[in-house]
């Protein structure tokens, strides 16, 4: 399908960001070439990136990786161990992430779909995993990108800011607007996803952060934020 000068112009914003970060970013080691920092030991692998897309949800990465070796020390590595295990003790295992007795819910009845549903060499369709209690857009798509490697771009909260303080879109910018707006600029390719996502997560939190250190940021001559706070700060020296 032809471009429209206005998804020209999108597609080559998103790839001149892409490129910026890639070369104004230090190297992240907690995420080795945009791979989830997974620790091992569970079974099968994938699983432990279906509990971290739950326990993430409305907290800090750190207490999903204190969390993560609480659940392995107490034997929870196995979709069979997790899904029939005691609401009570799975509780106290996940407490650290916050929110526990939801998320064990919906840890719950992740461990039940993939047992019933999916052998384990098989892949969860989206709108299978939307379909369960407590499984939302960014988490549907960060286990399907980082635990079965399908190209879906996690448009999360630090993707859509970043593309509202560049400029490329309007302040009220939805999730599945976000993520058309990545998959049809972008090569649809699981590890330019990965790279992408990990990069603006890194970015989110080291510079571009609720008060954002514009000054340090390799994106800050094509954004607009940054560029009408320059000028304000010109008016106001005149």
């Amino acid at each position: 399908m032809a471009e429209t000068p206005l998804t020209g112009e999108r597609t080559a914003s998103i790839l001149a960001v892409f490129q910026l970060l890639a070369d104004g970013l230090p190297p992240d080691r907690s995420w080795p070439g945009g791979d989830w920092p997974l620790i091992g030991g569970f079974k099968p692998d994938w699983l432990e990136v279906v509990l971290g897309s739950v326990l993430t949800q409305n907290t800090r990465w750190e207490n999903v990786e204190n969390t993560i070796p609480r659940m392995k020390s107490r034997g929870l590595v196995t979709l069979e161990e997790v899904h029939r295990c005691p609401l009570g003790e799975l509780e106290s295992a996940i407490r650290p992430a916050g929110f526990f007795r939801q998320k064990t819910r919906t840890i719950k009845g992740l461990a039940g779909f993939f047992l019933r549903h999916i052998d384990p060499n098989g892949i969860p369709r989206r709108e299978d995993l939307l379909a369960l209690k407590g499984v939302g857009f960014e988490t549907a798509d960060s286990i399907l990108l980082y635990g079965f490697n399908r190209p879906e771009f996690v448009a999360d909260a630090y993707s859509r800011r970043l593309l509202r303080r560049l400029g490329i879109v309007g302040p009220n910018i939805e999730y599945a607007d976000a993520k058309l707006l990545f998959e049809s600029c972008l090569k649809q390719e699981v590890h330019l996803y990965k790279t992408f996502h990990a990069l603006i997560v890194q970015h989110a939190k080291q510079i571009c952060r609720k008060r954002p250190l514009c000054g340090q940021c390799p994106l800050r001559q094509d954004c607009q934020t940054y560029l009408r706070g320059q000028r304000k700060l010109d008016r106001e020296a005149e």
